[in-house]
């Protein structure tokens, strides 16, 4: 026998599962239009949303509408590569440069000669380049400091050489030499060539002044130049003293107290002498 169930009496269909919740936004910008989203003008307002973005929005908004409303006096814009010649030169005198080369106001560093040639190429390149007259100043100035450093550096190398070589000659020889050289300046080049050695600090060169010893020298010998110095023996005279010394010692005999002495003033005096470690000058 078939049996019928009342529908009424069936237990009833089991309610649908509710749809999942939409992820909470990471970024405040997602609720934009698309063509805002991603602008980079918005970039440094950071948020997950708007009651954190807000806040920052609204202040930028507001400063922005400050700089709208202040003046312009005082604000200089830069000219681009199109920029019209008036453009540029407004630009120019803004920044303090002159209109014409000459508004340089440049002048050697003291202690230095000043080189007007090379000032006057200096204010030219400064205005092609559009530098303001004070940093035109402070690099002049830079550069004249720099010099003279290093000329300072290059006069130290040059009188440690010399006491070095001093050392070496011995006194007599060096003054002799450092004498001589001297003269044979002033015979081949005159007091004009004497100057420009001074003037460029070259006579202080130890190689010329091995150089300028070494002919000073060889004039002297060859009666081109008066080779008397004061206060330091000749050649001649070197050699005779030796004679003298070395006699002195024979006579005085092994062991005494004098000899130690008579001989360093010999070896001295053989220093001197030409062909001795010979001079190949500083000029005093």
């Amino acid at each position: 026998m078939k049996t019928e169930v009342d529908p009424s009496s069936a237990p009833p269909a089991p309610a649908p599962a509710p749809a999942p919740a939409p992820a909470a936004p990471t970024d405040w910008r997602s609720a934009l239009p698309e063509d805002l989203r991603g602008d980079k003008a918005l970039e440094p307002i950071k948020g997950k949303d708007w009651s954190e973005a807000g806040p920052a929005l609204v202040k930028s908004y507001v400063a922005a509408q400050k700089l709208i409303g202040q003046k312009t006096d005082g604000l200089v814009k830069i000219p681009g590569a199109s920029a019209k010649p008036e453009e540029v030169a407004a630009y120019h005198k803004a920044i303090g440069v002159p209109e014409k080369p000459e508004g340089y106001e440049l002048t050697a560093p003291e202690g230095m000669t000043p080189d007007e040639k090379g000032l006057t190429e200096a204010r030219a390149l400064f205005h092609r380049l559009g530098i303001p007259a004070a940093a035109a100043k402070e690099l002049v100035g830079w550069y004249g400091q720099y010099e003279q450093d290093r000329l300072a550096r290059q006069q130290q190398g040059y009188a440690k050489e010399l006491h070095d070589l001093r050392g070496e000659w011995g006194e007599q020889k060096f003054l002799r030499g450092a004498m001589l050289a001297v003269r044979a300046v002033e015979h081949l080049g005159g007091p004009q060539f004497k100057s420009w050695l001074e003037e460029t600090r070259l006579g202080d060169h130890p190689l010329l002044f091995q150089v300028f010893s070494k002919l000073g020298e060889q004039f002297a010998e060859d009666g081109v130049i008066d080779g008397r110095v004061e206060g330091v023996l000749s050649a001649d005279q070197a050699q005779a003293r030796i004679s003298e010394l070395r006699e002195t010692v024979f006579k005085n005999g092994v062991g005494h107290p004098d000899n130690e002495r008579l001989e360093q003033e010999m070896l001295m005096l053989t220093r001197t002498l030409p062909g001795m470690k010979a001079p190949v000058l500083t000029l005093p």
